[in-house]
């Protein structure tokens, strides 16, 4: 009865037909009507048919209806992912997840529910591995990465374990243990680890690194360096080995050495505080107080900002 109402009076007819026309230049239509190729010809007319206007108004309104259409909530499209995920389509379900994390960019709680999603998926394939593959090392590393990757270090711990008492002489491993070992803080423990690793794979950067942190964190710099040093020639991208590197050479009196290396990292990680710090200090070790001074403000300028986004969250 409203559309009917609606239809039968031109004025409302003609102001549908202008709104047709302003969604048809935007390209919103995607009508299968056979109106569909004449319309242009037919909204540039100056005069129209009863028949003509009263169509272009149903078309008008379908249309409208169309483009006006609520979008489906992360509830909904959730649903739908876990549907296909259900019938066994994990292809199709990875799609449709994808397609709603790009439709509701930035939504948090989009976020959290593919996060959750696919935590769990991983967490079912590991479990269908450790199933089919009990025995495997091959299976309990995967399973150590995964918990690590989660932040739960205590059972990657255990996993990593489990992998070398399978096998001792796997490339990696003892340097994933005694990586664990070094997040936790266990320099101790994690050092005669990373020192196994380093014999079977003596050129592994990152166990390079941790065991010349550890050297850097009992003071003994002249021990350091050599391992980080050699953690660069593996990797000379690893910024976070430069960044020892340099305050190594720093602390051993080797300035021009320490500027080239904490250069380069501040040159690419601007906003790494620490290597402003240090950067200052060798510049007022060489004399530089301008730059020392510059190289001090720039790292309290960085720090206040960290610290007004912790505050705004």
């Amino acid at each position: 009865m409203v559309i009917h109402t609606l239809l039968s009076c031109r004025k409302q007819q003609l102001k549908l037909v202008f709104l047709l026309k302003a969604e048809l230049a935007r390209g919103h239509s995607r009508s299968k009507s056979p109106w569909r190729d004449h319309l242009p010809a037919i909204i540039t007319r100056v005069t129209l048919s009863e028949v003509e206007l009263a169509w272009l108004s149903i078309f008008a309104l379908l249309l409208l209806a169309q483009a006006h259409r609520p979008a489906a909530t992360v509830r909904e499209l959730m649903d739908r992912v876990q549907a296909l995920l259900d019938a066994g389509k994990t292809a199709d379900g990875l799609q449709q997840l994808r397609e709603m994390l790009d439709s509701h960019r930035g939504d948090p709680e989009a976020e959290f529910e593919a996060g959750a999603l696919l935590e769990e998926l991983a967490g079912a394939t590991f479990k269908r591995m450790e199933r089919l593959a009990p025995e495997s090392a091959e299976t309990h590393e995967l399973l150590g990465k995964y918990y690590e990757a989660q932040g739960k270090l205590p059972e990657a711990l255990a996993q990593y374990r489990v992998a070398l008492q399978r096998n001792s002489q796997a490339p990696g491993l003892h340097f994933l243990l005694g990586n664990v070992l070094w997040k936790q803080r266990d320099f101790e423990a994690a050092m005669p680890e990373l020192q196994a690793e380093l014999r079977l794979n003596p050129d592994h950067s990152m166990a390079n690194h941790r065991i010349g942190n550890i050297y850097m964190l009992r003071d003994e710099t002249g021990r350091a360096i050599p391992y980080l040093e050699k953690g660069v020639r593996g990797e000379p991208s690893f910024l976070a080995c430069r960044r020892d590197l340099g305050k190594a050479y720093r602390l051993a009196g080797k300035l021009t050495d320490a500027l080239r290396q904490l250069t380069f990292v501040a040159e690419r990680s601007p906003d790494d505080e620490s290597v402003h710090a240090q950067l200052a200090a060798v510049y007022r070790a060489l004399g530089n107080n301008e730059k020392a001074l510059a190289e001090l403000k720039l790292q309290r300028e960085l720090l206040r900002r960290r610290s007004e986004a912790a505050r705004s969250k």
